[in-house]
């Protein structure tokens, strides 16, 4: 009801402000700062949701409408649109002649999601490094042939991946690229646009793929006839999600990781390598510029032995990890020790390099540069222009190249704090965030027979509990949740199995919940509830089994198919403020607050032990 709420206010500030905006002079209210203007705006069709003002875009588009065909010499887009190419490329020219720049001139200013638990923050790019780093990745990952292949990226150019592979690279490989509001596209009618488009090349989230092929059907999609390679990215992606693919849309479809701050892929594996089968395991190769690493948080010394200094390691992380994942507020960047994945630049810490054997779980780290890489944060707006315009360096460096000391030796390296694994072959599986760990506390969880129990085996990220959920075919999606329980988390329940509450000033315990989405005509009955838990008790341990499972209709996502965990840890903790700015599908926040406010009114109410 508060989103509801929230919504209705904003759509009626939209609808009073609209009359304001309507001519290109009027001068929207003032954002604090360039940063918060553009991390606050949301496409919306024609239009845009700029601080709160919807400002309508379409005489922008008659204008520049008129202005081409003017240049042109065309009577209508029907007409330019029937030229050869290399007619319509000229006509362009002619109203928006190029610009010769320098590689290094800033391309874009690209604004990561907020999903990882920071607030958002601008990054910039130059123009040859993402050009050059797309255009590479494109030919190597993709077999992208120049002339003749079409490409679809499912995503908006305000996401680094759609404005690397969707217009940079695309543009630089020569080939065609299929755009379009593909938030308001149902499965079935991508699926027609690539059939009719003869989609070569296809990138999409693991959300997308879910949805997609969501309808539990073996067989060949429609749509992928002509599709040679498809990339999953933007989460992990489970080896279920992943056979999937495989079956339905093309036996070359890979897993591939890259973030924001990395401006094009770091792990995929490369086309036509046979030193590289694909295999439906979703892990990936590192690509060989970025000199990846997986690296293992070891005991403090002090603390006397393996046991002990894990023990302590692992309570501490648990603490950081609560915060993000029951809802806590947005923090700055440097506001926190969670600046320095898993206190790397904290007293005393130390790593050692992973084993090859995927026993253990560490930070994901590039040890070297690359040009297609995000060059600084946005900042120091006073010297834009000058020749020593850096933007906000110290902010970057501090950010993203912390010190590690790893094997007894000092070394920098850049990282976003995700966390992987490594296997015998060489290859990379990442896992998730460091802030996404759910964490035993004293002991190591327990492990399935014949699972290694070592450093780091205690760690368990709920993306990995989420993957585990999708094995059961009738869970089409879902999104795990720690939910704080106790005094301290607004007098949530605990768990049924604590029986009793604890005493005002104990410290909050954390209970895992999934909320799933599940297959048309399947219902969550006691038998699946069963089997689902049997699946993450068997794979990952009894702390990780869901305290509950909540069926819900849809996970709120942002406009780039990332899932909103922030937003949903604040519906539990019920502290949620009402912002959808950065959400594709707000209308899903009404019937999951209900089904939430539901569930806490359950949790809520005594049990028999604790009847008088």
């Amino acid at each position: 009801a508060g989103a509801a709420s929230s919504a209705a206010s904003a759509a009626a500030s939209a609808s009073s402000a609209a009359s304001a905006a309507a001519t290109p002079c009027a001068t929207p209210p003032r954002a604090d700062s360039v940063g918060e203007a553009l991390n606050q705006q949301t496409e919306r069709g024609r239009g845009c949701l700029l601080s709160g003002v919807y400002l309508p875009g379409e005489h922008l588009y008659e204008a520049a409408e008129s202005e081409v065909l003017s240049a042109a010499g065309a009577s209508s887009v029907a007409e330019l649109l029937g030229w050869g190419g290399a007619e319509i490329a000229s006509a362009l020219w002619r109203s928006a002649a190029p610009v010769a720049l320098t590689g290094r001139e800033p391309m874009c200013v690209m604004y990561t999601s907020g999903t990882s638990g920071y607030k958002p923050r601008g990054l910039v790019y130059d123009h040859a490094g993402l050009s050059c780093g797309a255009v590479l990745t494109m030919e190597t990952v993709l077999d992208v042939r120049r002339g003749s292949d079409v490409v679809l990226v499912r995503a908006a150019p305000s996401w680094i991946t759609g404005q690397a592979y969707a217009v940079a690279g695309a543009l630089g490989c020569r080939c065609t690229t299929v755009l379009g509001p593909w938030d308001e596209l149902a499965p079935s009618t991508l699926s027609a646009v690539m059939a009719h488009a003869r989609v070569t090349g296809f990138i999409a989230s693991a959300s997308v793929l879910k949805r997609a092929l969501g309808r539990g059907e073996r067989g060949r999609e429609p749509g992928a006839a002509h599709l040679r390679v498809g990339v999953s990215c933007g989460e992990p992606l489970s080896a279920t999600a992943h056979e999937l693919a495989m079956e339905s849309l093309a036996s070359h479809y890979i897993n591939a990781y890259w973030a924001t701050e990395h401006g094009v892929m770091v792990l995929a594996p490369t086309y036509g390598n046979a030193e590289q089968p694909v295999r439906a395991d979703a892990r990936m190769r590192e690509l060989p510029w970025v000199d990846a690493a997986v690296w293992v948080p070891d005991a403090p010394a002090s603390q006397g032995g393996e046991g002990g200094g894990r023990a302590s390691q692992r309570v501490a992380a648990c603490d950081d990890a609560a915060g993000s994942l029951a809802g806590a507020p947005l923090r700055e960047v440097g506001s926190s020790a969670l600046l320095r994945p898993w206190g790397a630049s904290a007293p005393g810490a130390s790593f050692h390099t992973a084993s090859q054997d995927g026993s253990e779980t560490g930070v994901l780290v590039c040890r070297r540069p690359w040009p297609a890489m995000a060059r600084t944060v946005w900042g120091r707006v006073d010297e834009l222009g000058t020749a020593g315009w850096r933007g906000d360096h110290e902010l970057y460096a501090r950010a993203y190249w912390p010190e590690y000391l790893v094997d007894g030796e000092r070394e920098r390296a850049f990282s976003l704090g995700d966390l992987a694994q490594r296997w015998g072959d060489g290859s990379v599986s990442v896992i998730g965030r460091h802030h996404e760990l759910m964490l035993s506390s004293g002991t190591d969880h327990e492990r399935s027979p014949g699972r290694k129990a070592a450093a780091g085996a205690g760690r368990v990220c709920v993306c990995e509990v989420e993957n585990t959920l999708l094995k059961q075919r009738a869970v089409l999606d879902c999104l795990v949740v720690v939910v704080p329980v106790g005094p301290e988390a607004g007098e949530l329940p605990r768990t049924r199995s604590e029986g009793g509450r604890r005493g005002a000033g104990a410290p909050a315990e954390m209970a895992p919940v999934a909320c799933l989405v599940l297959q048309e005509g399947c219902a969550l009955n006691e038998e699946l509830v069963a089997a689902l838990k049997k699946l993450v008790h068997e794979a990952h341990g009894e702390h990780c089994v869901p305290t509950d499972l909540i069926p819900i209709g849809a996970i709120p996502r942002t406009h780039n198919s990332k899932p909103m965990r922030q937003v949903v840890g604040q519906l539990f903790a019920g502290n949620f403020g009402g912002d959808v700015a950065e959400i594709s599908n707000p209308e899903c926040l009404t019937e999951l607050g209900a089904t939430i406010a539901d569930w806490r009114a359950m949790r809520a109410s005594p049990v028999l032990d604790e009847l008088p």
